[in-house]
């Protein structure tokens, strides 16, 4: 090992394919392994999607190829890619969703903050503002004051 200069691990299939998917996901006090428009109700959807869609750079080809399979070609950030399209399986395409009218402040991912955040407004009518955050949980979680339960109460 006294020769080596960079060492490479595979972290879920970047270096081997080129891509990352979401394999789990820890919400509503549960594990998911499978994403479809029904695994999680109306409200928790849109917020866990909407939330992913604003806070992304990326710009992936994702669509549905004539057998029924997912094709995503990945163009951005890996893990970005992979969170977007988790949140397609879903039923949100991140077009339809990412419109740069409604975003009124981005606050790129720091090293400090260890998070990105997006504010947005949602609804033109009411002027109804969202604060969008992702980042480290170790970070987070520990700014947080509530949580969605699997009932998908506050």
């Amino acid at each position: 090992m006294g020769g080596v200069d960079n060492i490479c691990s595979d972290k879920t299939g970047t270096l081997t394919e080129n891509k990352m998917s979401v394999r789990k996901i820890f919400a509503m006090e549960q594990v998911y392994t499978e994403f479809k428009n029904n695994t999680f109700n109306e409200d928790f959807n849109w917020k866990l999607c909407k939330s992913i869609c604003q806070n992304s750079n990326a710009n992936p080809k994702i669509s549905v190829k004539e057998n029924g399979s997912l094709e995503n070609i990945q163009i951005g950030n890996k893990t970005e890619c992979a969170l977007l399209e988790m949140a397609f399986k879903l039923g949100f395409n991140y077009k339809e969703h990412r419109v740069e009218d409604n975003i009124k402040q981005v606050y790129c991912f720091s090293s400090k903050t260890k998070s990105m955040t997006t504010v947005s407004e949602e609804n033109k009518k009411d002027k109804q503002l969202f604060i969008w955050t992702k980042g480290a949980p170790d970070f987070l979680l520990s700014q947080c004051n509530a949580f969605v339960n699997k009932e998908g109460k506050v």
